[in-house]
């Protein structure tokens, strides 16, 4: 088994990676940094001071196109090679300048921050980069504390902000176009790749409050997890921060309405095609389905229960009547309707089959979760205080709900902010990497942080070998973290001072 771990592994980190190169010229007036990789599997270790976390803070800044981030950042130039791009992508610190010393010669930027009460940066940096990105995704764009505070102005729809950012990108466009078309570029090679950007604080210990997002399309104003922090959007490390536990249990009740919802809708066709079946006659032409392919006992009480939360879900408030499975599966069904219900049953047995995809999703990332909540760190001494302490994650079916138990014959759950600083990381971490749908790109510091030195010898492979990561770009301190099957992969930070 440790042999075929093994093998996994190092095939997935030897992939080819998404960033070969990436180099900060001129940092603080008189280093440079870089980073080189081959592969999908890149851990670069760096003396404390060596700028690592700078470094990783710029790249997640220039990856995602957020350069407004790196405007107070002393550097001269940033050059990255990305895979299927041909050439060096550079940014030059003096275009970046340019951009903001025309702010205070653009009139209508003045105009429009001093309406709203917005500084003039930040509505320059979205109406540039982050509003071009989010413009198809309507709930991103309106969580965006710039778009957001025009929107919610009285006298505006959602078509006439968007019409507003739109007019405002044209007018002011042109004098920039380097590092605009350095944006476009960056922005089409990473097109399905979601960053995800760990910085050394990326732990939130407790839930963060959640707002109802359909209260917030009425008009509220959602507080977002930078704003709570007390972080700046601007800043070089402002990168997503959403590991709160609460952010993990909104994700599950996202995916679950979306099998109700697509509960509800298949057996709405089923039952229209059937009707039709009937009608034509096809249904005595059709092979019945064999017992194996119906529905077990628990899946159809599962399956009726969402039909039962999807009703609820559409407003209806009638009482929605569960068949009688119990005569289904004794064989108590009449002679003459049992053709029909096989038939019946064998359909709906795929539209069931659809939604276990999803649930098989959330299983993965139980799993996961689970392979770190119930081991035992071979680096500590065992005492038995440890061994019963022991947690695991537990899916509920109907509702995808995820509980933390104590494991056992007494086992009792336990609340999800109980888990230690190390577990919450894990299991948000692997929330990421699981129930998120896009491939991802990495970038983590320190990915030591709160873990034993068991965690540390085995996170980084399980980052690595999930299918959805492309490559993974962690810098650390700690010789735990590559002692495993990535050891060929560590690398130093180049660092060269002038």
């Amino acid at each position: 088994m440790e042999s075929f771990q093994k093998k996994t592994v190092s095939v997935a980190g030897s992939r080819e990676s998404l960033v070969r190169k990436f180099t900060i010229e001129g940092l603080f007036g008189y280093r440079s940094l870089s980073l080189q990789s081959e592969y999908a599997a890149t851990v670069l270790i760096a003396r404390n001071g060596a700028g690592k976390t700078t470094m990783l803070g710029a790249l997640d800044a220039f990856l995602r196109g957020q350069f407004g981030r790196l405007a107070e950042l002393n550097f001269t130039r940033i050059e990255c090679q990305l895979r299927n791009v041909s050439g060096i992508l550079t940014l030059e610190k003096v275009d970046l300048d340019n951009v903001l010393r025309k702010v205070a010669e653009n009139g209508e930027i003045l105009r429009i921050a001093k309406q709203y009460e917005l500084d003039a940066e930040d509505l320059l940096f979205f109406s540039l980069w982050d509003f071009p990105t989010l413009e198809l995704n309507r709930e991103e764009l309106y969580r965006h504390p710039v778009f957001r505070k025009i929107y919610n102005n009285t006298s505006h729809t959602f078509e006439s902000t968007t019409s507003l950012f739109k007019k405002l990108r044209s007018q002011i466009e042109e004098p920039w176009s380097p590092v605009l078309q350095l944006h476009s570029t960056i922005t089409a090679a990473l097109r399905g790749i979601e960053i995800l950007y760990l910085p050394t604080y990326r732990r939130i210990e407790l839930s963060l409050p959640r707002e109802d997002s359909r209260q917030a399309w009425r008009g509220g104003e959602p507080q977002s997890i930078h704003a709570k922090l007390g972080l700046n959007r601007r800043g070089l490390h402002a990168g997503d921060i959403q590991f709160g536990l609460a952010d993990i249990a909104a994700r599950l009740a996202q995916l679950n309405q979306e099998i109700i919802v697509e509960s509800n809708q298949k057996y709405s066709e089923i039952s229209a095609n059937i009707i039709d079946d009937l009608i034509s006659q096809d249904f005595e032409q059709q092979k019945m389905p064999s017992l194996d392919e119906r529905p077990s006992r628990q899946e159809l009480d599962i399956f009726f229960e969402r039909m039962k939360a999807g009703q609820r879900y559409y407003g209806y408030n009638y009482n929605y009547r569960t068949p009688d499975f119990d005569r289904i599966y004794s064989g108590n069904v009449p002679k003459s309707s049992e053709r029909f219900l096989t038939y019946f049953l064998g359909k709906l047995n795929t539209v069931i089959k659809k939604t276990r995809e999803t649930e098989q999703i959330v299983d993965t990332f139980v799993e996961n979760c689970n392979r770190y909540l119930s081991s035992n760190d071979p680096s500590t001494a065992p005492n038995i205080a440890t061994q019963q302490d022991e947690k695991e994650l537990r899916v509920n079916r109907s509702s995808l709900a995820v509980s933390v138990w104590r494991k056992g014959s007494r086992g009792t759950e336990i609340p999800l902010d109980a888990l230690s600083s190390g577990e919450k990381q894990m299991v948000s971490l692997f929330a990421r990497l699981y129930l998120y749908p896009r491939e991802k790109l990495v970038l983590i510091d320190e990915p030591e942080l709160s873990l034993s030195i068991d965690w540390q010898q085995k996170i980084l492979p399980d980052i690595v070998n999930s299918h959805l990561c492309k490559q993974v770009i962690a810098i650390t301190h700690s010789p735990f973290i590559f002692d495993n099957e990535l050891d060929v992969f560590a690398t130093p930070l180049r660092l060269t001072i002038d």
